[in-house]
């Protein structure tokens, strides 16, 4: 009985993945590496969180809390990849603290241009405050 296309299809990519090398599996973390690397994950989502809720924010004594709360992370995020390049180095991954280096940086500028803007919008609003309410 003859094979019909499809299942020769299914046949040559069967045998096309047996024939190619296995992909390289990465070395196993250690349980500190995964510990530091969801602590980062975490505080980066709570970063990307206050960032938001930054834009939307219009009371200036919130918008002191929020800012206060986001250098709290940034110093505690700062901290841990701090800690996980010293991991890294230990283990000789140049890769993964240039990773990491590049990362805090694109951080830092983040926060440095939304303080920008944010101080900008609190002085825009004082203003208005004051031309509304002489």
């Amino acid at each position: 009985m003859a094979r019909g296309w499809e299942s020769k299809a299914v046949a040559d990519q069967i045998e096309e993945g047996e024939s190619r090398p296995a992909p390289r599996t990465k070395a196993q973390a250690s349980p500190e590496q995964r510990q530091l690397k969801e602590r980062r994950d975490s505080l980066r989502l709570s970063k990307s969180r206050l960032l938001q809720q930054l834009e939307r924010a219009r009371h200036p004594a919130h918008r002191n809390v929020l800012l206060n709360g986001l250098k709290a992370v940034e110093k505690e995020l700062e901290e841990v990849t701090q800690a996980t390049q010293g991991t890294a180095a230990a283990q000789g991954t140049a890769a993964a603290q240039a990773t990491d280096a590049a990362q805090a940086t694109d951080a830092t500028q983040a926060t440095e241009s939304t303080e920008a803007t944010l101080a900008t919008d609190a002085t825009q609003a004082t203003d208005a405050s004051l031309k509304v309410n002489p």
